[in-house]
């Protein structure tokens, strides 16, 4: 009795709904609810193809200093589109918080005229 409750190595269930993975026991086992895997499928890190552990990033990752050097030099280009887009973007909107003169954020107050003065317009 005490071995129904104890894993079997090298066997697998997997529950259908969720996905959960659980060793093998023979009351599980029993369950409708799960299904006798492989390793490969509940495990399948750790079965990774060579072809696939060798795949080659499109990225350049080197770190010696003339690539690092190449990298930090050459500013990105800015684009007249991107600056455009940019523009239409933030168009009418506000552009930052007021402050007061000692440099805190100033508060709306309700009872004037002006609607939003705890707001610079720079539009």
């Amino acid at each position: 009795m005490a071995d129904d409750f104890l894993a079997t190595p090298g066997r697998w269930l997997r529950h259908k709904k969720d996905g959960t993975i659980y060793g093998w026991t023979q009351i599980l086992a029993k369950n409708p609810s799960v299904e006798e895997v492989t390793e490969e499928v509940a495990f399948p890190e750790r079965h990774i193809p060579k072809k696939q552990k060798a795949r080659k990033t499109k990225l350049a990752l080197a770190t010696d200093e003339s690539s690092v050097e190449e990298a930090t030099v050459s500013p990105k280009k800015r684009s007249k589109a991107r600056d455009a887009l940019n523009a239409d973007a933030t168009k009418g909107l506000p552009k930052k918080r007021a402050r007061t003169k000692t440099g805190h954020y100033k508060s709306d107050d309700p009872s004037t005229p002006d609607v939003n003065e705890a707001w610079d317009d720079d539009s």
